[in-house]
């Protein structure tokens, strides 16, 4: 597999792949398909930062926000989900009226699941 389909199938297995404000990766998730796909990522370490920091020569990919001091990286409640013309982005399922809802982490600014489903813009 490539870089680009390891990144993209460990986000459609739920898997958030996100690039630290120190520039390496991070991976978080469901426990056992970040263990399941670490290995690949830290094999593809240096592409997969090039991907996530939307270098050239990389596929056309924004840079994703690292997950925030807020955000735990166990939280079961991330999800990337794959946005038209933007790839999969992270977000945070919270409760909702008889469904969870799904908001991407960028705009966020407090864990809703710890705010009894409030969201914080």
């Amino acid at each position: 597999m490539t870089p680009v389909e390891i990144y993209r199938a460990a986000c459609a297995e739920g898997v958030v792949v996100t690039l630290s404000a120190a520039g390496t990766i991070k991976a978080a998730g469901e426990q056992s398909a970040v263990n399941r796909w670490r290995p690949a990522l830290a094999e593809h370490k240096i592409e997969i930062i090039k991907l996530l920091a939307g270098h050239p020569g990389g596929p056309a990919a924004t840079t994703r926000p690292a997950l925030s001091n807020w955000c735990r990286n166990d939280c079961l409640s991330l999800e990337a989900i794959d946005l038209p013309g933007e790839g999969p982005v992270p977000g945070c399922l919270r409760p909702g009226p008889g469904v969870e809802q799904w908001t991407r982490l960028d705009w966020l600014r407090s864990c809703p699941r710890r705010s009894g489903g409030r969201v914080q813009r």
